[in-house]
This record gives C-alpha cells, structure tokens and sequence, in this order.
C-alpha cells in the first residue's frame, strides 16, 4: 500500500494504493462511508487488486483529506475526487466501488464525468425518496456530543470496538475508532450531505453497467429499489453477510466484484 497526497482547488486529498504488477485492467476507485475513510476498505482492498489498481482517497474532512473550504456536498466530494485523481495520473476509464455513502458518491462522479466511469459497484446503497430523507435528515446529520466527559465517547466506542470485537481485531477496531474520531466535531457533515442528495433524481440518470449488492443490512431493500431505477442496474444479494461486512464478508463480496468488472457488457435489465 502507498499513502499519497493530491493537491486540488480544494485542498489535498490523502489516498491508498494498492499497486498490482502488470495492471491492465481500469483502476478501481473505492469509495467509503461516512464517517471513515479509504481505511475501511483495507481488508477488501488487497483481494480486488489481480491485475487492477485500487484506490482508495479519503473525502474531504474525512481521513487525512483537508476540510473542505466551503459547505459539504455529495457533488463537492464527487468533483474533488475527480481534481484529485486526475492529479494523481488516473483520468479514466475508472471503475467506482462505493459503501454506503459512497454509493451516492460514486454515481455522482458517474453524473460529472461519464467519459471517465466505465462501470460501477454499489455495496448497500442508502436510497431514499424526498420524504424518507427529510424525516432521516435531523436525527442522522446531528453533530457529535463530545465533551469533557469521558461518557461522551461511549456512542463512538460501542459503535466500533464493542459491537465488533470478536468479528474483528482489537487494532482495527481501534483503527476505525481513530478515523471516525477525528473527524472532530465535523462528523455528521457527510451524513447531512448524504440526506440531502436526490438520490432517487440522480440514480435513474446513470448510464454506466452497475452491480448492486445488498447484504444483510437495514440498507437490502434500498439497495432493492436502486438497483431498480438504475437503466443498466443489477442485483446481487447477501442476506446472509452482516457487519462489519467489508472484513467479514470480504471474500464474497471481492469474488463478485470481479466477476462483475472483467465480466462481458451486463445486460440493461435489473433482477
């Protein structure tokens, strides 16, 4: 793996490589959820490379990534991304992998520039309609209740080491817990970028091949629905792969991501 730095109009991105030898394939941009960074995909990451190169950035305000200057938007990460590997000698074709947020992410990049995005691999896609994301918006974007009080890490802590130790080692547990905590108190902008983008508008624009997998999450029967709306939408399902499912379920989950990329043109109907 390769840790490096891109300057763009919106500060530096931070991103991962992992660099196969001989890649010929189109590289593989993976796209992370909120609020984490390209770390979360270090366990996936190395099983996608055969013959690719896989990236994996940060957003801005998230990882190592500067903060963005202005305010966070799906559309702002997904035009900084593109600075960013533009900058980094990736200009396309690319391939997009995105988890959660990253789900909205990458059909946006899709939306911003189609003649770099060949195909694209949507794990867990929060979709959402008008009314569904105007009632998530308050309660999912709120800002972390940090303070003096050691008790006001415990959400944080539950949320990364005792809910998953056991499915994962203690250092990335901690590893994790790390990335999300220091995004300070700025942790929830991406969840408010994430609700506020019409995603249900913007799917159905996206010309590209995509795979749609949904695992065995609260996200399966969004995932469901946006495989639906997508023109060239496929659907994979892994009811039974549970979180924290980019380690747990990273061999499944590579195996079909590669079938998908160096598979033939999918066909345009969705299942």
């Amino acid at each position: 793996m390769i840790k490096r730095y891109a300057n763009t109009q919106n500060g530096q991105v931070h991103v991962r490589t992992w660099q196969a030898e001989g890649a010929s394939a189109p590289p593989l941009v993976c796209l992370h959820a909120i609020p984490y960074s390209g770390l979360h995909f270090a366990v996936l990451a190395p099983l996608l490379l055969r013959g690719r190169t896989v990236i994996c950035p940060d957003y801005p305000g998230y990882g190592a990534s500067d903060a963005p200057a202005g305010e966070a938007s799906v559309e702002a990460y997904a035009a900084t991304l593109l600075d960013a590997l533009g900058h980094l000698g990736f200009s396309g074709p690319l391939d997009l992998l995105g988890f959660h947020t990253g789900c909205l992410v990458g059909p946006e990049m899709a939306l911003q520039a189609p003649e770099r995005v060949r195909r694209l691999v949507l794990i867990d896609v929060p979709f959402y309609g008008p009314e569904q994301r105007q009632e998530l918006l308050p309660s999912e974007s709120l800002p972390p209740s940090y303070s003096a009080d050691l008790d006001s890490l415990q959400p944080a802590w539950q949320r990364n080491v005792a809910s998953k130790l056991g499915r994962q080692e203690m250092d990335r547990c901690l590893a994790l817990l790390a990335e999300q905590l220091r995004t300070g108190q700025q942790a929830h902008a991406g969840f408010a970028a994430a609700y506020s983008y019409a995603s249900d508008e913007f799917l159905p624009r996206v010309q590209q091949p995509c795979l749609v997998i949904a695992t065995g999450s609260s996200l399966a029967e969004p995932s469901r629905e946006a495989a639906q709306v997508l023109p060239k939408g496929t659907l994979l399902e892994f009811p039974e792969l549970g979180p924290p499912v980019l380690d747990t379920g990273a061999e499944p989950l590579a195996a079909a991501c590669r079938a998908f990329l160096d598979g033939p043109e999918p066909a345009a109907e969705t299942r």
